[in-house]
This record gives C-alpha cells, structure tokens and sequence, in this order.
C-alpha cells in the first residue's frame, strides 16, 4: 500500500512542472548520500541522479544558495540542484 501511495505522490511530482511551468524548479526531497545514515531518514526517497538523467535543463550549483532575478533567468524552465547546507549533517 505504502509502495502505491509513493508511485501515486511521484506521478503527481513529475506533472507539477508542466502544469505549472515554472522558470526554475529546485527538487528538493531525494536521498542525499551524507544523510543517508540517519534513523530518522524516509526510505522511500531514492538517489536524483536518476531522475536528473531524463532531464534536458539541468544546473548543478557548486554552492548551497544563489540569487534570481528576472535578469538571470534563461526563459525556460531550469533544474537547480543546489550543494546541501554545510549545517545539515548526519548526526552522530
């Protein structure tokens, strides 16, 4: 049941952007390898990099924030995958 209810959420996920159309998109809950080794971390979320492989506008930040203007962006949608906070770590 739990296996159909996150194949349903990730059906939803994956038409969000065309219905919306937005100009970035930041995905923002998959399994960070760093923080895979919490208890309390979901088991269902799995690796981006998959994801990521079937996507065409892809821009991985070297840092863990950045800026948007109506300037920068580039009139179609962008993924930015963006580094984790140096303040959010696997506890100990």
């Amino acid at each position: 049941m739990l296996e159909n209810l996150m194949s349903a959420r990730s059906r939803i996920a994956a038409s969000f952007p065309c219905a919306v159309e937005p100009l970035v998109l930041i995905p923002m809950h998959y399994r960070h390898p760093d923080l895979a080794s919490c208890e309390d971390s979901p088991r269902e979320l799995g690796p981006i990099d998959p994801w990521l492989a079937g996507q065409s506008t892809v821009t991985t930040l070297k840092n863990n924030y950045a800026s948007f203007t109506s300037g920068s962006l580039k009139g179609r949608q962008d993924i930015v995958v963006f580094q984790h906070s140096p303040k959010v770590g696997a506890k100990t």
